[in-house]
């Protein structure tokens, strides 16, 4: 059995580690970690990265482990990151932990984190965060090390390979609720990737997932639909593109109403229902994408319909908040609402094209 070594790396040793350290990194991401890099790997950007790292440790301000194998190999690193803030004395972030592809399932994982662990608690940091990608391996090692999951954020984050990790959260009443009660109850039976892989194929999107949500039978339980998922690439990042905002698991109901093509002419009245729906997306691009434009937005009214989306641009990040309402008199429709349908069709169409421009 393997023996590997543990050592923190000071301003005396940090600086003869960097290449190791260089090395570490660009395995982890060629492997598709998601760890803030992107493909084709920029070695210059790695090289300036681990070179701030290497200040931090000297300045103080970061502690830096690393992992050593029989061989003085180093196969994996972590970070310890305490916060500077003086209310915040007792927590510290853990970065960057990393074990090189040809050395998993050998527990580095866990002496790495063990070994953090302990010393946090030796400088009198008693509380420790991080995040991680949702289903990734990571996910699981910081689980079977006793840590506790206090969050998704709802929002999708690019992988390296250019494809989209995402979070979604739904609350349903009404007919919404009815239609997802019903499906999620046919589907009970069904394999869960079947499932994923049918919802995701709605958008033309393929990839992998889990939903979560109440049984669909009690209806004494307020209903919601949670999901994780990971969209294949949509986009081809870094380089010039354009991506309209993805739905993944989501309802996205304002997108089948999008895809549902009104009738050209209705002679006679109709059954049709009001309706409120609000969506909220958020799409973060990688640190070496440049973001060139997002779409100016929305705002249109005419007669029993109003519909707003707008756009926001926050660093990295935009945000998108569509809301449709629909207010009929009653469930039943005139054929000068068809009309007011069909005109409002090319409006959502044309938002939910709307492109998002990167380089």
């Amino acid at each position: 059995m393997s023996t590997f070594t543990l050592t923190w790396l000071d301003a005396t040793t940090v600086t003869a580690a960097l290449p190791h350290l260089e090395a570490v990194l660009c395995d982890a991401v060629e492997s598709g970690a998601s760890i803030g890099f992107m493909l084709p790997l920029d070695r210059s950007e790695i090289a300036d990265y681990w070179a701030g790292i290497a200040q931090a440790v000297i300045d103080g301000k970061k502690y830096l482990l690393v992992a050593v194998n029989e061989q003085g190999e180093m196969v994996g690193t972590a970070q310890l990151e305490p916060a500077g803030k003086s209310n915040g004395r007792h927590r510290a972030e853990v970065q960057k932990v990393i074990v090189l592809v040809a050395c998993r399932q050998q527990g580095i994982g866990k002496l790495l984190m063990h070994e953090v662990d302990r010393f946090a608690a030796s400088i009198g940091r008693t509380l420790l965060l991080l995040d991680t990608r949702a289903n990734d391996a990571g996910e699981k090692l910081y689980a079977s090390v006793g840590w506790t999951k206090f969050g998704a954020v709802p929002r999708y984050a690019y992988s390296p390979d250019g494809s989209m990790e995402g979070h979604s959260a739904a609350t349903l009443s009404g007919v919404a609720e009815r239609i997802s009660r019903v499906s999620r109850f046919d589907a009970k039976a069904s394999p869960e990737e079947d499932i994923v892989k049918e919802l995701l194929f709605r958008f033309y999107e393929t990839g992998s997932g889990s939903l979560e949500h109440p049984d669909p039978e009690d209806l004494e339980l307020p209903y919601w639909v949670k999901s994780t998922f990971t969209l294949d690439a949509v986009s081809n990042v870094p380089g010039r593109g354009a991506i309209a905002m993805p739905v993944g698991l989501a309802p996205g109901e304002l997108a089948w109403t999008g895809a549902d093509r009104p009738f050209a002419q209705r002679l006679t009245p109709f059954k049709c229902r009001s309706r409120v729906v609000e969506e909220n997306y958020s799409l973060t691009l990688p640190k070496n994408v440049v973001l060139e434009s997002i779409p100016r937005g929305t705002k249109y009214h005419d007669g029993a319909i109003t519909y707003e989306s707008v756009y926001r641009k926050t660093g990295q990040t935009v945000t998108v908040r569509r809301k449709l309402v629909v207010q009929h008199p009653s469930n039943v429709c005139a054929p000068e609402d068809n009309e007011q349908w069909i005109r409002f069709y090319k409006v959502i169409q044309r938002d939910l094209r709307a492109q998002i421009f990167y380089r």
